[in-house]
């Protein structure tokens, strides 16, 4: 039996055939491409965690290194008093 004596049952599965497989590729590509944006957002939110955790790091830097400025400030006024 050789491809020229398909009858056209025969044609119409084979059709039918490369209907569903064009049709999974397709499903395949939307998952694909639905992982991909699931990703992305994955990595926009852990940048965002990691810089709103960076900034309150530098926030409490800043207000140790002012509280620390503040103290030594309060100390010279203080030694002022006795000493002088």
């Amino acid at each position: 039996m050789g491809i020229g004596f398909l009858n056209a049952g025969d044609v119409q599965n084979i059709q039918k055939l490369q209907a569903e497989k064009k049709a999974l590729e397709l499903k395949l590509e939307a998952y694909a491409l639905k992982k991909k944006i699931i990703e992305m957002e994955q990595f926009f939110e852990k940048t965002r965690v990691e810089k709103e955790e960076r900034l309150e790091r530098e926030r409490a830097l800043v207000q140790l290194k002012n509280d620390l400025r503040a103290n030594r400030t309060k100390r010279k006024v203080y030694n002022k008093q006795y000493k002088g």
